[in-house]
């Protein structure tokens, strides 16, 4: 009986946390849509890059603060007033530099837009500033929440109400043919109602204690919002690169791009969360073949899920023409995309390798590096293949940081990938973007897509049955 009671928090928890997620990564792709029928190519490109940028600045400072909070919490044991304390300087902190932030952008609005040569932007950088204050708020008072293990909460206030308000907004918008100003009331309601009812109680309170941060407090916290800015490649410093160098039409057809095809790696993502704390107690002993061994019966569920969503994505994507229309920018930019998730999906377990045997720092020179990497190939090659470089650069980075850090690992006896996975995922990213492009062209029948897909399924499932089987 004991036992049933401890596990049903902890499944409510893993439910809630998927269907929050789900609902998030759903909204999301139906809040780019809607605001590319609203906006228009150009209005839409140019205010999803200011979205992108002021949503990673958020999170940056966000989440490095609320890592913190949720290593002292936890460790004291969700002590109340220790929560209160570093709850409340955390606040103080974010809402300073995120303010600060928010106003050198907001006073020199018009020279950014210049230099991007996007006029449309100066108005999305004044409208949003107050996203980019409470995004901050919000993302920081989720870390209270998690330190004293209120995940069902944290996870309703920070992933479900802010989308729920979104998607219902803007539905709202689109129906009744408001403005741009209605857009920026929307998403500022949607983390400014959030933010008030997670922070209120701690800044309402009579009793106003703080927490003084130490020089390893300011470290520790600017790691995390490093690795934290670093690692966003796709839909936040990717959409920055290419409202820099391309038009805003390109930059909204990326934009759409890019969020679809974050609905790939949907369940790896849950798979390796799950995985994680297995993974630290197998690390923590020394046991490194039950760690291997466990990885390498949870990629095979990777790579099916991988393949099969991105295959789901090939097969549904002429309906969605229907609303993103015969832009053949957005086919081109899918089909780049697409070896990205699947060469992630080869070397997945590297980052829970590195964070569970204690090498963060790792983990954030291969991010930094990955950014880097991504920045300048993007240039480099955006002379011989114009836009498109942008999903060349992002493929040629995760491989490259990639096997630096499974050589890396190698060396500790880690093995985080195989022939047969880099063969498996080679073979899927070939026949998805193949795929892709014959059943958007006009000349080929659906079926022949479908087909295609059908017998490439068929020819892996006995590789990824006998691997599971093992």
């Amino acid at each position: 009986m004991k036992k049933a009671t401890t596990a049903n928090p902890y499944m409510r928890t893993v439910i809630l946390a998927f269907g929050a997620r789900g609902f998030a990564v759903g909204s999301q792709f139906l809040i780019t849509i809607v605001l590319a029928k609203i906006l228009g190519a150009g209005p839409f490109g140019d205010m999803i890059v200011v979205f992108a940028a002021f949503r990673l600045i958020s999170l940056s400072i966000g989440t490095g603060l609320s890592t913190l909070i949720i290593y002292h919490v936890s460790r004291s044991g969700g002590e109340v007033e220790l929560n209160e304390r570093i709850h409340r300087s955390s606040l103080a902190v974010g809402i300073i530099i995120s303010a600060l932030i928010g106003s050198i952008l907001l006073l020199s609005a018009d020279t950014i837009a210049g230099i991007f040569d996007k006029q449309g932007m100066a108005y999305w950088i004044t409208g949003l500033t107050p996203y980019l204050i409470f995004l901050t708020v919000l993302t920081i008072s989720s870390g209270s929440f998690d330190g004293r293990s209120k995940v069902d909460f944290s996870i309703f206030i920070a992933d479900f109400v802010p989308n729920f308000i979104q998607i219902a907004g803007l539905a709202l918008v689109f129906v009744a043919g408001l403005g741009k100003l209605s857009i920026c009331v929307v998403f500022g309601a949607s983390v400014v109602l959030p933010a008030l009812l997670a922070a209120g109680p701690i800044i309402a309170t009579k009793v106003h204690k703080w927490y003084v941060f130490t020089f390893w407090d300011i470290r520790y916290a600017g790691t995390y919002a490093m690795t934290m800015l670093a690692s966003q490649q796709i839909h936040g410093i990717d959409l920055m690169i290419v409202g820099a160098l391309f038009s805003s039409e390109t930059s909204g057809a990326y934009a759409v791009c890019a969020r679809i095809s974050l609905l790939i790696p949907f369940v790896q993502l849950i798979l390796l969360r799950k995985y994680t704390p297995i993974a630290g107690l197998y690390l923590s002993n020394g046991n490194i073949s039950a760690f291997n061994n466990g990885l390498h019966n949870l990629k095979v569920w990777i790579m099916a899920s991988v393949f099969l969503l991105s295959g789901l994505i090939v097969l549904v994507f002429p309906f969605l023409q229907h609303f993103l229309g015969k832009d053949l920018s957005v086919i081109a930019f899918l089909i780049v995309l697409l070896p990205v998730f699947f060469a992630r999906a080869c070397f997945s377990g590297i980052d829970v390798a590195l964070k569970m045997s204690g090498r963060a720092e790792i983990a954030l020179m291969l991010s930094l590096l990955g950014a880097a990497l991504f920045c300048l190939l993007t240039l480099a090659f955006q002379t011989l293949l114009g836009s498109l470089a942008t999903g060349f650069a992002l493929t040629l980075s995760a491989l490259i940081t990639s096997i630096g850090g499974s050589l890396f690992l190698l060396r500790h006896g880690i093995k985080v990938t195989d022939i047969s996975s880099i063969t498996v995922c080679l073979a899927a990213s070939a026949i998805t973007s193949t795929a892709l492009y014959l059943i958007t062209a006009n000349s080929t029948p659906f079926i022949l897509s479908a087909a295609l897909l059908l017998l490439s399924a068929i020819v892996l499932a006995p590789t990824v049955w006998r691997r599971a089987r093992t």
